[in-house]
């Protein structure tokens, strides 16, 4: 038996050889092997995939083997957990438009590291494929998004400070409604076309 789809092949890891009172014999292997399928991850992170193995006997053709599943013994562990993502919390680059006092471009600063940081995570979980996921737009939007309001936020600081006007102050009030407005409306495109 092999695993049509295995990259590498598989090996066996047990097996087991059996023989009943009426002289049936049974032999149960278990095989681990890393398997490829072919998945469409746009969607991703709201995206459900189904992984295929494809079994089939290396010696003999479908009349003479058949393979039959046996439902005590096949499925998936569940007792097997894979780490998934748990979101705890969630803060934006416009919160830095509603501070007031010089550390407002660290605030700025901070989530550009830390959307590098989650870039990182993400893309060693992910295969790399030709095309945009979902999570591809919402971490675009994020870049454009502090993109915008570090130059922003520096420009109105020094304004500020050298005649301290109003000017600037309505532009960051303009701010603290425009980029959340402009990001979920954005984000909402996005999940239309894609989701």
């Amino acid at each position: 038996m092999e695993f049509v789809n295995a990259d590498g092949g598989a090996r066996m890891d047990r097996h087991w050889l059996t023989v009943n009172a009426r002289g049936e014999v049974g032999l149960s292997v278990r095989f681990a092997a890393t398997v490829t399928s072919e998945m469409d991850l746009r969607r991703f992170p709201f995206d459900r995939q189904t992984l295929r193995i494809p079994v089939e006997s290396y010696l003999n053709d479908v009349d003479e083997v058949v393979f039959v599943e046996d439902p005590t013994n096949t499925g998936y562990d569940t007792g097997h957990q894979l780490p998934e993502w748990r979101i705890e919390g969630a803060t934006a680059s416009w919160a830095s438009f509603w501070i007031r006092e010089t550390a407002v471009l660290s605030v700025a600063f901070g989530l550009l590291l830390t959307l590098v940081a989650f870039q990182f995570a993400i893309s060693d979980s992910m295969p790399k494929v030709p095309y945009m996921t979902f999570m591809d737009v919402v971490l675009t939007l994020g870049y454009l998004s502090v993109g915008l309001s570090i130059p922003l936020l520096i420009t109105v600081r020094w304004r500020d400070e050298a005649d301290r006007g109003r000017r600037e102050q309505r532009l960051l009030s303009v701010c603290r409604f425009a980029f959340p407005a402009g990001f979920v409306a954005a984000l909402g495109v996005a999940a239309v076309l894609m989701l």
